[in-house]
């Protein structure tokens, strides 16, 4: 059963402009399609690969790019070499100057006949209101040597690119008392761990489970600690990469959660991690050797006495995907939970005369389609 069909019907290529330095496109509507089991291609989103004719879109042909979760109609073909140097901005022109949903939905769209990211590089895609979701089209190919970044990292102000998705499930927030509840880790792919209990006080309790996505967003925020606790980690950001004949994944993209804050206040609750968020890759020939991680961070304990140990964003290599440590707790407090890599989040640990832990949060989702090969690493299983 077709939902909808992507279709963008404006496009824009940015000149060799230096202060411009990608073929961006301006999304003016667009749709998901999904199948009631997996996912339909519909006939004409088929010819990036010379199968079918063009479609039409508002009476203009249309060439289309994609055949999973996302898929998106051009007026003109893109064109350009594009190597990704500088961080996205996608509420901004670095993208383009409008992206919208008539859905409500929206996102950044960067498009060219090719596009690559330099080993030893790294790019952080982050976005101011609305945050929309980057996505990636290269004609022919897309190659990351290097490191594309839309993770929820602890330190950071920004929002990932598609971070702070509206319609998470935020189960119940910690208790204040005496000494303060963990808070719950955000929950998308699976729940995030609850937060442990503060001298008797209750911790928060994680949202279900959000499941499969049925459109490109990212994860869900940690939530804080009780009795003015550790605040939450960010949820990890949503990336889609589609290419018409290749994607090479020899670096990293990582969408994983960030740790949770440490509870200053003595007595408060750690803040738990942000659950992972959203990975399209989609290509006839898949090729990983590098990583491809959404993973959960991890909750940070609860203090007793002072300052607790924070929660640690999702770590790992070039070519490993590891959750960061959580938060080791003081006597008489609880120590953080861990972050999702591929099953549950875990529990923050109660406290006795302290804070309870924050609770880890939940592994984000990946999706590829394609002929894959290579022994690169894949958190949670695409």
């Amino acid at each position: 059963m077709i939902l909808g069909q992507i279709v963008c019907n404006s496009q824009r290529a940015l000149t060799n402009d230096p202060a411009r330095l990608y073929a961006a496109t301006v999304v003016r509507s667009w749709l998901i399609v999904v199948g009631a089991v997996g996912i339909v291609t519909f006939a004409g989103c088929r010819q990036l690969a010379g199968i079918d004719n063009p479609i039409t879109v508002d009476g203009s042909l249309a060439l289309c790019y994609g055949t999973g979760l996302v898929q998106i109609c051009f007026d003109a073909q893109p064109t350009g070499t594009i190597e990704l140097a500088q961080d996205i901005d996608t509420a901004s022109a670095t993208c383009s100057s409008h992206v919208v949903s008539d859905a409500g939905s929206s996102a950044c769209v960067v498009a060219g006949s090719s596009i690559s990211l330099a080993a030893g590089a790294r790019i952080r895609a982050t976005g101011a209101d609305p945050h929309v979701p980057l996505v990636l089209v290269g004609v022919t190919s897309i190659t990351i040597a290097g490191t594309l970044d839309v993770a929820g990292h602890r330190d950071s102000s920004t929002t990932p690119a598609g971070g702070d998705y509206f319609a998470c499930l935020n189960g119940t927030d910690a208790g204040d008392g005496t000494y303060g509840g963990g808070g719950q880790g955000g929950s998308f792919l699976d729940e995030g761990g609850d937060g442990g209990a503060g001298g008797g006080t209750v911790g928060g309790q994680a949202g279900s489970s959000l499941g499969n996505p049925e459109t490109l967003h990212g994860g869900c925020n940690g939530h804080p600690g009780g009795n003015g606790g550790g605040t939450g980690g960010r949820g990890g950001g949503g990336v889609y990469l589609i290419a018409g004949t290749s994607i090479s994944i020899e670096g990293r993209i990582d969408a994983s959660g960030g740790g949770g804050g440490s509870a200053t206040v003595v007595g408060a609750g750690g803040g738990a991690g942000g659950s992972g968020g959203a990975i399209g890759v989609d290509a006839p020939v898949v090729a990983i050797s590098g990583a491809v991680c959404a993973i959960g961070g991890s909750g940070a304990a609860g203090s007793s006495t002072g300052p607790s140990a924070v929660g640690g964003d999702a770590a790992g290599g070039a070519s490993a995907c590891t959750a960061g440590d959580p938060g080791i707790a003081d006597a008489g407090a609880g120590s953080g939970g861990l972050g999702a890599l591929n099953g549950m989040a875990q529990n923050g640990y109660p406290g006795v005369t302290g804070g309870g832990g924050g609770g880890g949060g939940s592994s984000g989702y990946i999706r590829i389609d394609g002929a894959r090969s290579g022994n690169g690493a894949v958190q949670p299983p695409g």
